[in-house]
């Protein structure tokens, strides 16, 4: 059996891996001081750059728009004689079925970020405090 030749360019994969290193070891051994930074370096590009962001999704949904509704939106996936393994309704309810996934995970975790659940010592009540905006 002949092995495949490695394809990775060391050039790539080299900086890409130290970077990852160098930001994985400063969380561990500086957490509050690598959050900081990290978060400063996120607001930057978010205040900088959403424009960006904006205008590929416009561009990516036209390109979509157009793809459908041109020649190439008529290929048929697999062979002209088999049947689709799910019905147009199934695909419907699994793309609504993972977007309404999606949308629960995100929201379960922003409302986890500003909840905090204590246990007092004297009570097995469980109260739920809002950590002030910011933190």
């Amino acid at each position: 059996m002949k092995i495949p030749k490695n394809n990775l360019q060391a050039s790539i994969v080299l900086p890409s891996i130290l970077f990852i290193g160098i930001v994985v070891i400063s969380c561990i051994f500086f957490p509050d001081r690598t959050d900081a930074v990290l978060s400063n370096v996120k607001e930057y590009i978010f205040s900088s750059f959403s424009w960006v962001y904006i205008l590929c999704v416009a561009f990516f949904f036209l390109f979509l728009v157009i793809l459908c509704l041109g020649k190439l939106g008529d290929i048929r996936l697999g062979n002209e004689d088999e049947k689709p393994e799910f019905s147009f309704f199934s695909w419907l309810c699994m793309l609504f079925s993972a977007g309404m996934g999606n949308s629960s995970n995100r929201l379960s975790t922003r409302l986890s970020r500003n909840c905090e659940m204590e246990f007092p010592s004297t009570s097995r009540a469980v109260t739920i405090v809002r950590r002030p905006a910011g933190n």
